[in-house]
Formats: structure tokens, C-alpha cells, sequence
């Protein structure tokens, strides 16, 4: 696993794989390519109808997928959960990454977290619980 298991330090050909796939890293290319300024949920809502959405899109999914093979490889996961606000677009997973993952890993299961967005709160909830001491308030 990259350090600490945290993905965002892990290289793509020697650099960081957030400069390849990341919000700022998509945003970029893709003001570079038009000159217009979008968010990744613009992107993502454009991927039908825009022909340099989708070549951003599917060239930083590739990147990620380039970024997670020798982590997968390594650790040989039976699963990969993709959370976050990633996961809002989950049709865009289904259809550049997933695909990319599985060729070379057809056993993989590629899925949401069970607990959808919810899960951070929960878990943060939970942890708050777990370590607040029976005297605060």
C-alpha cells in the first residue's frame, strides 16, 4: 500500500497521482484544452454532450486506473471501495474505470461504500462517542 495506505501519496510515473487525477489536475486540463473554467461536476455532467469533458474525464480515469494497478496488484484486494464525492458520479466509475480495473483483475469487486455518503458522519460520530469522556457535556 502507498504510505500510511493514503492513495494521494502515492507516484505515477514519478510524480504524484494527483497531479494526474484529482480535482485541481481535471479542472486544469480541462481549462487548458478550452479555456473555460468548470468544477469536476460540471465535467462529469457534461461527459455526454462534450467531446473535451469526455477526453478529460476518460484520460484522468485511465490515469487512476495506471495509479491503483501495482497497489492492487500488490495487495491483491477481493474488493475496492470507491468513496467520496467521487462516488456521486458513479455511472462515470461504472463506465472508464471499472473496466480498466477488472481487465486486469477480473475477480475484483469494484462498489460504492454500503453506507453511501453517510459514512464519514457515522464513522465520525461514532469515533466522537468512543473516545468523549463520560464528564462532557
Amino acid at each position: 500500500m502507498p504510505p500510511r495506505g493514503w492513495l494521494f501519496l502515492a507516484k505515477l510515473d514519478g510524480r504524484p497521482l494527483e497531479d494526474a487525477f484529482s480535482r485541481r489536475a481535471l479542472t486544469r486540463r480541462y481549462r487548458k484544452r478550452t479555456g473555460r473554467v468548470v468544477d469536476v461536476g460540471d465535467l462529469a455532467a457534461a461527459f455526454q454532450d462534450d467531446p473535451d469533458a469526455r477526453a478529460v474525464l476518460t484520460d484522468g480515469y485511465r490515469a487512476l486506473a495506471r495509479g491503483l494497478a501495482p497497489w492492487l496488484a500488490s495487495f491483491e484486494p477481493d474488493a475496492l471501495v470507491i468513496g467520496g464525492s467521487i462516488a456521486r458520479s458513479w455511472a462515470l466509475i461504472d463506465e472508464l474505470l471499472v473496466p480498466q480495473l477488472v481487465a486486469e483483475r477480473p475477480d475484483l469487486d469494484v462498489r460504492p461504500p454500503r453506507l453511501g455518503h453517510d459514512a464519514p458522519m457515522l464513522g465520525a460520530a461514532h469515533w466522537r462517542g468512543v473516545a468523549a469522556d463520560p464528564g462532557d457535556g
